[in-house]
């Protein structure tokens, strides 16, 4: 793509984190005054992928839009995730024509975090529970048990 506009942000898209199904919005605006054509584009990098950022969303336009939607006026392009799915973690980023990047990171909260949070919970409490029995039940009391665990 060849274009010419190095626009200075005049606001950077912020840090998202929403739960699943909700949602996320990007805001980039910058100082250019083209009133023709919005020559913000919108790339992409999935959450834990080394792979170099790829653009989906041309002068504030995207093909995909049961994910995506954009808000466009002259030197403004808002990118909305429409329904977020764990997919659609990662880093976002905007570049006004060929100047700098300005970058976001979308964090989608879901049902399994919650899960594994509420197990590791379960688990610490059963540990605990077996450990508490070994120690009173042995030599130990309870205090020298509390000892052992806090050190």
């Amino acid at each position: 793509m060849c274009w010419s506009a190095n626009g200075a942000f005049t606001t950077h898209p912020s840090n998202v984190a929403v739960s699943t199904n909700d949602p996320a919005v990007f805001k980039c605006t910058t100082n250019s005054t083209s009133s023709d054509i919005v020559l913000i584009g919108w790339y992409y990098i999935a959450a834990g992928s080394p792979s170099l950022p790829r653009l989906f969303a041309p002068f504030c336009v995207v093909s995909d839009t049961s994910v995506y939607r954009t808000e466009s006026a002259a030197g403004v392009c808002n990118l909305i995730v429409i329904s977020t799915q764990l997919t659609n973690a990662g880093t976002y980023l905007c570049q006004d024509g060929q100047g700098p990047y300005s970058a976001a990171e979308l964090v989608v909260l879901g049902n399994y975090i919650i899960a594994l949070l509420y197990a590791d919970l379960i688990i610490a409490c059963v540990v605990l529970s077996i450990w508490h029995k070994v120690f009173t039940n042995h030599k130990y009391s309870k205090v020298h048990f509390y000892r052992a665990t806090l050190r």
